[in-house]
């Protein structure tokens, strides 16, 4: 769904040049809650095992703090980078060292696509401010592929 919702703002700016309200700052509240949900669902162990929950449950609730702050008009700029900063690191965190599995592989293509994402924007949006909504897309497209291999669909 966090996935789903950035692509959405990311399309509808590229569209019409407006970004939705509210869309993008909870974005990271659904990423958190999965990141939630991944610790037993990888079978992860040792400091991971609490760490991945203690991330998604930050991204969780930062993510909230963005959403509430957005709605009312006096809007929180660092609970987004906090809550989107802690559903990467989550990611990270979950899928490093991946050993076959394909789905810790895909947790850890978020945390490195984002690199990459943010660099070609930010090259494209030199030539139009709205392209910089390709990286984003792309990031989001990461996300899609990570969500789609833990429901053993990709």
């Amino acid at each position: 769904m966090g996935s789903a919702l950035i692509a959405v703002k990311s399309l509808a700016i590229l569209i019409t040049g407006d970004q939705p309200q509210l869309i993008f700052e909870i974005s990271p509240l659904f990423l958190g809650l999965g990141m939630l949900l991944v610790a037993p669902a990888l079978s992860l162990q040792g400091p991971r095992r609490r760490a991945v929950p203690a991330l998604g449950l930050t991204s969780l609730v930062a993510g909230a703090v963005a959403g509430v702050t957005e709605f009312t008009g006096e809007v929180f700029g660092p609970a987004i980078a906090v809550a989107t900063l802690s559903a990467i690191v989550a990611a990270v965190v979950s899928g490093w060292r991946p050993a076959g599995d394909p789905r810790k592989r895909a947790l850890l293509l978020v945390g490195i696509a984002v690199v990459p994402a943010l660099v070609i924007g930010g090259i494209l949006s030199e030539f139009n401010e709205r392209l910089l909504e390709v990286g984003l897309l792309a990031y989001a497209a990461a996300w899609a592929l990570a969500g789609f291999r833990m429901l053993g669909r990709g």
